[in-house]
């Protein structure tokens, strides 16, 4: 099946025509100019699905014959334990804030991820430095390390955006002047 466009059909609306007049929603609204979503689901379910990137990647690895020669106890802290901490806590946060948003909530989880990303990111280190040694294969070793920097990157920038001002809020960072 092959699908096409009519001919009369212009990608691009008239001046004439209004948003309303094709059936779509004003511009103007609390919906549109709101865009600071206090709980921004879908990030936080990327950082579920990171963390979730973390704890398999061993398991994986080993799956495909990539394995690295350290004790199962070892693969747990290093993988499976940072990679539940981050589902866990996102999930909370995700089931919460359909009921109650708080930017609190956000803040709280974005840092326990950034520090399983960094925990995952540090420990990875020496299979790395091992890996340019050639002790281990680096196919590997970056198998082994690749979910910890994306899961330490989009809980920074979930992190600064949790602290980042609603549009309309108003900072005072001036110093006020004296009341009399």
């Amino acid at each position: 099946m092959v699908w096409t466009l009519p001919r009369t059909v212009s990608l691009k609306p008239s001046a004439a025509a209004t948003r309303e007049d094709r059936g779509m929603p004003s511009r103007a609204g609390p919906a549109q100019t709101d865009v600071h979503d206090p709980v921004p689901t879908r990030r936080l379910a990327a950082l579920a699905a990171l963390g979730a990137a973390s704890a398999v990647a061993p398991y994986a690895a080993r799956a495909i014959g990539l394995e690295v020669d350290v004790p199962a106890r070892v693969e747990v802290v290093d993988h499976v334990v940072p990679g539940l901490v981050a589902i866990v806590s996102c999930a909370v946060a995700i089931g919460t804030g359909a009921r109650r948003s708080s930017t609190l909530t956000v803040l709280v989880v974005a840092s326990v991820c950034l520090l399983a990303g960094l925990w995952v990111t540090t420990t990875h280190v020496p299979l790395l430095l091992d890996a340019a040694e050639g002790l281990v294969s680096w196919s590997a070793a970056v198998l082994h390390s690749v979910p910890g920097p994306p899961l330490v990157g989009l809980s920074l920038w979930l992190l600064a955006d949790s602290l980042r001002l609603p549009p309309g809020a108003e900072s005072d960072t001036s110093p006020s002047a004296p009341s009399t």
